[in-house]
């Protein structure tokens, strides 16, 4: 299964992984730690995943439709925040179109507006992972590759006939 991990795009020195996301003043971008940890354990399970870095690489939302057209992933896993809720689902829509991979959105703002997300992102993302996502998101890949089911998934909000579900918390 191919998997690509993106800190996605918003606006010029955006910082998802400050303490607070925000504009930095200093222009210095943290690394996508949280996002870089989930990649981490997907790669020891042996799955073929990338991270990409767009606010890094200065990269914007058609190079995403780029990067999703050329790369045809299975999975696509998408960081949110509250300052970049919509232009996020605006990310998973691109996503959608570009390759109809399965999106999952974790992060602060999906962690504590978890159906807010779903209804606003209209089908866009799939699966929400709440709180801490690493070991979350390589269960959701394996429900995606038919050796789990969503429902024994602890951690995770998604729809399902029309209604949405959220699982106990991950411990």
């Amino acid at each position: 299964m191919k998997i690509v991990v993106i800190n996605e795009p918003f606006v010029k020195d955006f910082c998802r992984t400050q303490r607070w996301a925000a504009r930095t003043r200093g222009r210095v971008l943290r690394a996508p730690d949280w996002l870089a940890y989930a990649t981490a354990v997907l790669e020891r399970e042996g799955e073929d995943v990338e991270l990409y870095d767009f606010p890094a690489e200065g990269w914007g939302k058609d190079k995403l439709r780029d990067l999703v057209r050329e790369k045809q992933p299975d999975v696509v896993v998408l960081d949110a925040t509250t300052p970049s809720i919509y232009s996020d689902i605006d990310c998973a829509r691109i996503v959608k179109e570009e390759a109809d991979s399965n999106v999952i959105m974790v992060g602060p703002h999906v962690s504590a507006v978890p159906e807010g997300t779903l209804k606003d992102a209209k089908g866009y993302v799939d699966v929400i992972c709440r709180g801490e996502y690493d070991y979350t998101v390589r269960d959701v890949v394996k429900c995606f590759e038919g050796d789990k089911n969503l429902e024994d998934i602890p951690g995770i909000s998604y729809i399902e006939n029309g209604k949405i579900n959220h699982n106990a918390n991950r411990p």
